[in-house]
Order: C-alpha cells, then sequence, then structure tokens
C-alpha cells in the first residue's frame, strides 16, 4: 500500500492516521496545509459517517476553522446565535442570557450551530482538494515500531514516521433531546397538556430517525503517547457534551501538534512532552466544566427540582443586573487561543514562529 506524503522538512515527515470521526481530516488538512504533510487516512467504516445531528461550535474553535480555511463554508450552512434561553420544567422561561458579547469582542466570534452532515461534507470536500488519500473498510491489527518509523498493518502494511489516533468514542450527537422525570398521571388527568408536553409531541412527530446512546467520558489523566503513537480528541478526554467545547478542543489538539512539529521536526519525544504540559490542564478545565453543568441535568424528586429553578432564577438574575458577561464570566474558556499559547511556549523557549498562510506545491 503506497504511502503518499511528501515534505522539504526533514525529521518527522510521514504521517498515518487511524480515525473515524472530524479529527482524522482537520488533522490532516492542518498537516498539509502548515507542516508540508500530505498524511494518509485509515478508517473503518465503508464511508464518511454523517450520523448525529446539531452541534456547536464556540468562538475559540469558530477561529480555528477559518485557519484551515473552511469558515466561510461552515458559517454558509449553519446558524450563528447569541443567547441563551433557559427553561422551567413547566415551560415558562426563567432567564435569557447572553453567551457570546464578551468573546466576540476578543476573537470576531459567536457561537455557530451547524449540522454535523453538513460539517462532514465541508471537510471531505476540502480533504478532496488537497488530495488527501482515505482508505475506508480498514481495520488496525498491527503495530510495529523500531528506530526507524512505525508501520501499520491490517493484512497490507504501510509505514510512516508518526501514528495517529483519531477514533472518537462512539461520537454521535442527537438532534435534539428532553430529560424529565414526571409521573404516569390518571385516566382523564390532563396535566400531559402542557406547553413542553405539546413542544414534545411535535418534535416526536417531526423525528424521522430516533436514536438513544449513552453519554461517554474518561476519567483524567491516563497515557496519550508511545514511542511513535499518539491519541487525540475523543480517544484523550471523552468529555460530556455539556461544555460545547468537543470540536474547539479537538482543533486545539491538532494545532498544537502540528506546531510541536515544525518547532521540533527531528524528535518526537519532545513533541509529545510539551504536547502533553500544553494540555493537561485545559482538558481538565474543559472535563470539570463539562461534568458540573451536566450535574444540573440529574433528576430531582419535586422539592429539589423547585429548589434548583430558584437559585438558577437567582443566579442568572444577579448575572443579568449585574451585567456580568461584560467581565467575561461564563464566556473565558470560548476567547482562548491555543495559537497565543503556542506563541509563548516558542519566545519563551527560543524558538521562532513564522507561520504560512498558503499551501505548498508538492
Amino acid at each position: 500500500m503506497a504511502m503518499y506524503c511528501e515534505s522539504s522538512q526533514s525529521g518527522n515527515n510521514s504521517v498515518i492516521i487511524v480515525g473515524d470521526s472530524p479529527a482524522d481530516i482537520l488533522a490532516a488538512l492542518r498537516l498539509y496545509q502548515y507542516n508540508n504533510i500530505l498524511p494518509t487516512i485509515y478508517e473503518i467504516r465503508t464511508e464518511p459517517t454523517t450520523l448525529g445531528g446539531v452541534i456547536g461550535i464556540p468562538s475559540n474553535g469558530s477561529g480555528l476553522f477559518r485557519r484551515l480555511r473552511l469558515w466561510d463554508a461552515l458559517r454558509a450552512r449553519g446558524v450563528e446565535t447569541s443567547t441563551l434561553s433557559v427553561h422551567a420544567v413547566k415551560g415558562h422561561v426563567i432567564s435569557e442570557m447572553d453567551i457570546t458579547s464578551w468573546s466576540w469582542k476578543k476573537t470576531g466570534f459567536e457561537y455557530l450551530r451547524t449540522w454535523r452532515i453538513d460539517r462532514m461534507e465541508v471537510l471531505c470536500q476540502e480533504a478532496h482538494n488537497a488530495g488527501v488519500i482515505i482508505h475506508h473498510r480498514k481495520r488496525l491489527r498491527g503495530i510495529e515500531e523500531d528506530e526507524e518509523g512505525i508501520s501499520v498493518s491490517d493484512g497490507t502494511r504501510d509505514r510512516a514516521d508518526l501514528l495517529l489516533n483519531c477514533d472518537g468514542i462512539h461520537s454521535m450527537y442527537a438532534y435534539w433531546f428532553f430529560s424529565r422525570e414526571v409521573r404516569i398521571p390518571a385516566e382523564g388527568d390532563t396535566k400531559w397538556e402542557s406547553e413542553w408536553g405539546r413542544t414534545l409531541r411535535e418534535v416526536v412527530k417531526l423525528t424521522q430517525v430516533l436514536k438513544f446512546c449513552p453519554v461517554f467520558r474518561l476519567p483524567l489523566g491516563g497515557n496519550w503517547s508511545k514511542e511513535r503513537c499518539l491519541i487525540i480528541g475523543d480517544a484523550t478526554h471523552a468529555i460530556q457534551p455539556h461544555a460545547s467545547q468537543e470540536v474547539s478542543m479537538v482543533l486545539e489538539y491538532i494545532f498544537l501538534l502540528s506546531q510541536m512539529l515544525a518547532t521540533h521536526p527531528h524528535s518526537l519525544s519532545a513533541v509529545f512532552r510539551v504536547y502533553e504540559e500544553k494540555r493537561r490542564a485545559r482538558v481538565d478545565e474543559m472535563h470539570k466544566a463539562a461534568e458540573r453543568n451536566g450535574n444540573v441535568l440529574k433528576k430531582d424528586r419535586s422539592l429539589g427540582l423547585w429548589l434548583k429553578e430558584l437559585v438558577t432564577s437567582r443566579d442568572l438574575g444577579i448575572y443579568d443586573l449585574f451585567a456580568l458577561d461584560k467581565l467575561g464570566l461564563g464566556q473565558k474558556a470560548m476567547a482562548y487561543n491555543i495559537e497565543e499559547d503556542i506563541l509563548r511556549y516558542s519566545k519563551d523557549a527560543g524558538h521562532f514562529v513564522g507561520y504560512r498562510f498558503s499551501i505548498k506545491s508538492f
């Protein structure tokens, strides 16, 4: 099986990506555009998966999509939003809060919602334009490493300097979800005829496919790399979806890895060491934020639910009264810029960083 990798840069200049998620194509595009590497992708599916519904991309991810020259195409297929409405279980609005004004001033981006199928079509088209080779129906069966490189096999063999595992953990997101604990009404009871009840019936009526899937998460810590192998994306963190940072976190991984490969072209051990040093704290932060947000959705008895709504209404009222959004509360994670971190590291380490904005010809 041929390796379609070239680079004017010596060192780690050929990459195999094992993936079944958007992370594999995103990693390939970044390595192609910035590192002069054209990786080969191996996927287990017969074709790109489009399962899943709408996901949110906050401003920290949107900025990186622009750097990949994908932003305009994604924005044309998505919807930008700036407010979040919080409803009580009976349907009335507890509060509406601005979730992007502060981060928009810092980054120039709001919060983008896109369908997974639209995002995958944009990524696949760009990968095709770049000449990225994607082999489908491939199942990794063996890995062999030596001083010269790493080999993978599935009956056939391929060889490279670096292996990236971008295979997520059942990465599928539903278009809508509903979480509520209720008693079965007595015969003739009309309590189901609430605003939420009618809304739920209409949503179900318009839903063509309904799938239930668990939300997976990995504990903090764990090993991310070994010799010439590195795992990125959900395979490393698998945080709950309640922080809306899944795609953005993947992009941050990829941009940091790309820069470290350019900064340390002859030492994967240095690449992986700095990569983990820079990412662990950020992953821990988002992991805990997602867990806190997810705990709000846990079921409560009637009194507990009433108290939770009361506290939420009070907290959001204070947030709105004192315009705490102007201080960036709740939005600072969305204004995080991985490239600023990279520049600070490079300056402190005495490395020169020069960004390339045009695709190199091979």
